[in-house]
């Protein structure tokens, strides 16, 4: 198994809505406010992890992940949150990014 940690990151008037988080279009948890965080084990390989937030707005992203690895990322509004992790910007009002410790 393989782990991604997520951390509910940036700050924004809608501090309170909760962000859902799907791994391959299936829902395994939520992040209800801002630094909130969850552990979630996935199987090695590729996998698409999506947030999303009240009204539609969503960010995803294709991540590769190893056996006995830890992917450890922030996800929140991309105004809000500075070096975003390359490869996975887009379109989507949500980002992604490598926690900084």
């Amino acid at each position: 198994m393989a782990t991604l940690k997520l951390e509910r990151g940036g700050k924004k008037a809608s501090l309170m809505n909760k962000f859902k988080v799907l791994i391959d279009d299936k829902q395994v948890g939520e992040l209800k406010k801002f630094g909130n965080s969850a552990d979630f084990e996935v199987d090695p390989g590729s996998h698409v992890v999506t947030v999303k937030a009240f009204g539609g707005v969503r960010g995803s992203a294709q991540i590769d992940f190893v056996e006995g690895g830890v992917v450890d990322l922030v996800c929140g509004y991309p105004s809000f949150i500075g070096g975003m992790l390359d490869g996975m910007s887009g379109q989507d009002s949500l980002g992604f990014w490598i926690r900084e410790e």
